[in-house]
């Protein structure tokens, strides 16, 4: 009897760890090391990276190849100021503030911009969602 309760609670702890596992992905943690995970591709010049933080409605209407081929910036450093969680927990605000260049004939750097970008979740994670324009350039929300 005593083996057939320790199997049960055996189980019900590896239950409760594998849903602890399973929703962390979505947490305010999550989505904080998505969005560094994101900022860190874009300081890298890792365009293909970034396209796959992009999310699902973006990446319907963008190709891959299109988004890496608009990018005319660099970051060349950032911080996430803040995250605000929706009460749903399925959307969130990211405050992140950068430094960046802009490449082309004429190249500039600029400084202390403000983006506050809309993350949601979809398929169990987080996304950046991203309004499309033409050419496939893109604009947080």
């Amino acid at each position: 009897m005593k083996t057939a309760t320790r199997f049960i609670l055996f189980i019900i702890m590896i239950a409760f760890l594998h849903q602890g596992c399973s929703s962390t992905a979505t947490s305010e943690q999550g989505l904080e090391k998505r969005a560094h995970a994101n900022m860190a591709a874009q300081i890298k010049d890792n365009w293909k990276l970034v396209y796959t933080f992009l999310d699902e409605t973006y990446r319907k209407q963008t190709s891959e190849d299109d988004f890496v081929a608009s990018r005319g910036a660099q970051i060349l450093e950032y911080h996430i100021e803040s995250i605000k969680m929706d009460p749903s927990k399925k959307k969130a605000l990211v405050l992140v503030k950068y430094n960046m260049t802009i490449r082309g004939p004429l190249s500039f750097d600029v400084k202390d911009v403000k983006d506050n970008q809309t993350w949601i979740v979809e398929n169990n994670n987080w996304f950046l969602t991203v309004k499309p324009l033409a050419g496939g350039m893109g604009f947080t929300d």
